[in-house]
């Protein structure tokens, strides 16, 4: 019998031979395949490198004396598609160096820093096939590239070698040079490899400042603190176009561009309104009436609330928050931003007119941004408004954490966290809209009218179609709906024409209610072994649960929603309850409630075969734990869809989401 006395299991991987290399071989691809799935934003590319830099920097200022200046330098090159990120910071000693590229090993576990999950660096060199690294430290100095990272992370055949570093002959640039100790990330883009960097039409150094202070690390966000005296970089930014023509700006520090900073605009704050009404005597007309016209045909209302707000005044921003998420407060020392705007004009102005990007991009709109350590995190979240649904596009809020620990990749926080911050952002339109009779309509002066509110919507509605377009025309005749849900109105709509044209079948409906606790009741009906599953018909029911043809069911319940997991919320809250539920039909599952429900893939290899009973659905329910039974089944329509348009790709994609992680 071998014996394990002290045996580490995690040494394991330098076991010998080549059967146990191609393992872990694999196994680091899969690892680092994990991680790249995560990366699915525009800026990414920037953001990696701009927070590590900043990172380096402020913790060399922090122990450096006071002559010590931190700079940083970026360079966005169109004409070679390229992207360079400098900084005179701490640098990489030999130990860090070698393991820079290694997945989720980070040097920052305790540093007070913006990250430490250790894949930033793994991303942007297995992300792309390009890397060049340059580090110096008053002990080591390097200068590598390494070609091939994405293709090799790609290769299931395992035929393309793993890449290696190579050394450089020459500097990547002239940054370090004149430096004690730094680093320089440059990764070029093969030509028509993601992202496209000149898809926002952006080209010279003052356009894209404005966009990397709004959507990458660089712009900082400090909302309860002045900053004077602290750490403040010094960034140069260079920009080459298609034609190799430079432009460059530079600045002593970069916070967020806050949408009540875009030029031209007249904004108060709603705190400075609040506290002049409340000088003057009268009723609320009279006080408005009397009111100094500074307050009036605004443009915008905005405020900041820090922990002591949230907490003293719980009528405001806190309302309605239960004792765990007040612990979340203090735990994280919550601060919040909200911008209320009279029209989302204002957000298309800033972008066409002022920055000059590319039209209807929307560099900055409405919805909730959160943010941790003094950065934004992933992309906007959509405020989630039962009623005036309108104004998620009129309203930009900030939920900002201190030490917000959010999942690889920037982008999604704990549950917990996650729908506090959903909840704050509900309570600063509820607040920040009482001050709407405070706006101007447009540039006019007239009041905001039911009129142009109704011409925003139907904008901003064109404007969903241009960049989220559904063209189910294309596949299946009779589909109207032209553009991807929205909310779970869409999903009912879209649910309805499929079931329609007879893609998803055997289903007949007896009522749907807005105001019942549950959304429909209907009735399963397979009149012939045409429903069965087959090697044509993989959405088919299987024979093993329905094996007896015509079937017909007593009425059961069907929910709808946009989100599976907004359903698993409600039935923690009691609201709605798993047992009464036979078919969930959803958009999408963000996965935020894995502890509690489960989904299990039916579109995977021959798992509809042997357990669909509702011809379409895609996934089974599972409470977390407890596999022996699932719950219901559940139709994610934008999984059906995928798997529709392109089933080899949509399988893999179900076997990442759902059973690897």
């Amino acid at each position: 019998m071998q014996l394990y006395e002290n045996f580490d299991p995690l040494e394991a991987t330098i076991f010998q031979g080549e059967d146990n290399k191609k393992i872990i071989n694999e196994a680091k691809k899969r690892e680092i395949r994990n991680i790249l799935k995560c990366y699915t934003g525009y800026f990414d590319i920037l953001a990696e490198p701009l927070q590590n830099a900043l990172d380096a920097t402020e913790k060399k200022f922090r122990k450096a004396s006071s002559d010590y200046e931190p700079r940083i330098f970026v360079e966005i090159n169109f004409h070679e598609n390229s992207i360079t990120v400098s900084d005179n910071g701490s640098g990489m000693n030999q130990n860090e160096f070698e393991y820079c590229l290694a997945p989720n090993i980070s040097f920052k576990t305790f540093e007070d820093l913006r990250g430490n999950k250790g894949v930033g660096t793994t991303f942007l060199a297995y992300g792309y096939n390009n890397i060049k690294i340059h580090t110096k430290s008053p002990d080591f100095e390097a200068r590598v590239m390494m070609l091939n990272g994405r293709t090799w992370v790609e290769d299931y055949s395992n035929d393309i070698e793993r890449p290696t570093f190579n050394n450089l002959e020459n500097n990547i640039n002239n940054f370090l040079t004149s430096q004690e100790s730094g680093t320089t990330f440059k990764v070029t883009l093969a030509r028509g490899e993601k992202p496209n960097l000149g898809y926002i039409s952006a080209t010279t150094a003052n356009q894209w400042l404005n966009i990397l202070r709004i959507k990458t690390p660089l712009g900082g966000i400090y909302l309860t603190s002045t900053k004077e005296g602290q750490y403040k970089p010094n960034i140069v930014l260079k920009v080459f176009d298609f034609n190799g023509v430079e432009s460059s700006v530079e600045t002593k520090g970069a916070d967020y561009l806050y949408p009540h900073e875009i030029p031209n605009l007249k904004v108060q704050s709603a705190g400075d309104i609040e506290k002049a009404l409340i000088r003057i005597m009268g009723s609320p007309q009279e006080k408005f009436q009397k009111l100094n016209d500074s307050f009036k045909k605004l443009n915008a209302i905005y405020d900041i609330w820090d922990l002591n707000d949230l907490i003293t005044n719980k009528d405001k921003i806190s309302k309605g928050l239960e004792q765990s998420e007040i612990d979340i407060l203090n735990e994280n020392n919550i601060c919040v931003y909200g911008f209320f705007c009279n029209s989302t004009r204002i957000f298309d102005r800033f972008n066409d007119d002022i920055l000059k990007i590319r039209k209807n991009y929307r560099i900055m709109r409405g919805g909730l941004q959160m943010a941790t350590d003094g950065m934004p995190q992933g992309e906007l979240i959509t405020i989630p408004l039962t009623r005036y649904i309108g104004y998620q596009e009129q309203t930009h809020v900030i939920v900002h954490f201190q030490n917000g620990e959010p999942d690889l990749g920037r982008k999604t926080f704990q549950k917990e966290k996650a729908e506090l911050a959903e909840k704050l952002s509900k309570n600063v339109v509820e607040y920040l809209k009482q001050y709407r009779n405070h706006l101007k309509s447009d540039e006019t002066s007239d009041p905001l009218t039911p009129d142009r509110e109704r011409h925003d919507w139907i904008r901003d509605q064109e404007l969903f179609l241009q960049r989220n377009p559904l063209n189910l025309s294309n596949y299946f005749k009779g589909i109207k709906i032209i553009s991807k849900p929205q909310k779970e109105q869409d999903v009912i709509a879209l649910f309805h024409e499929l079931v329609g044209i007879g893609f998803i079948k055997g289903l007949e409906f007896l009522a749907t209610s807005e105001n019942e606790r549950y959304d429909s009741i209907f009735k399963i009906n397979y009149s012939d072994e045409s429903f069965y599953y087959s090697d044509e018909q993989h959405l088919g029911v299987s024979p093993d649960v329905i094996p007896t043809v015509p079937f017909i069911t007593e009425p059961k319940i069907l929910e709808y929603k946009y989100d599976f997991d907004a359903l698993v919320r409600e039935c923690q809250s009691n609201e709605k309850y798993h047992k009464h539920i036979n078919l969930v039909v959803a958009w999408n599952a963000t996965l935020r409630n894995q502890d509690k429900v489960e989904l299990k893939p039916l579109l995977i290899e021959e798992s509809g075969k042997y357990n669909r009973s509702i011809y379409g659905s895609t996934h089974l329910a599972y409470l977390s734990g407890h596999y022996e039974n699932h719950i219901y089944e559940v139709i994610l329509l934008e999984d059906l869809l995928n798997y529709y348009y392109n089933q080899e790709e949509e399988i893999r994609n179900q076997f990442i989401k759902y059973v690897a992680n």
